[in-house]
């Protein structure tokens, strides 16, 4: 029995070490993501700002990955109630994390689509 408490230590160490890492990590996208209206004041300011997030989006978002299946791993029980209980959230969560980097990319890609429309009357 002793051991089976060591191992719950050692997975809810492990668990915070995670939850801290994805908080200050994704905080830093979020952060700069929400900032971006007021730290751009131009077009290229507000590119230069998603540009320094850009390298490290995805692997921030592994710390989110890992923090669930942590938790799935070491306490089911844990899992199963938060997750069930806040669906709608983890959902709408799940949904932003998806849309957000495709956001930032057609963000990239509005120039040259509306260079090449340009004449055209379309937009």
């Amino acid at each position: 029995m002793e051991l089976y408490a060591l191992l719950k230590l050692v997975w809810a160490a492990l668990l915070c070490v995670l939850l801290i890492g994805l908080g200050l990590m994704v905080g830093m996208d979020m952060g700069v993501g929400t900032l971006l209206r007021f730290v751009g004041r131009n077009d290229g300011e507000r590119r230069t700002a998603l540009n320094i997030i850009g390298p490290h989006w995805d692997g921030n978002q592994v710390w989110f990955i890992l923090g669930g299946g942590a938790i799935f791993a070491a306490f089911p029980t844990l899992y199963a109630t938060s997750f069930s209980v806040f669906y709608v959230v983890m959902i709408l969560l799940l949904f932003s994390m998806i849309l957000r980097p495709v956001a930032f990319e057609y963000r990239s890609k509005a120039d040259s689509i509306c260079g090449a429309q340009a004449g055209t009357g379309f937009f």
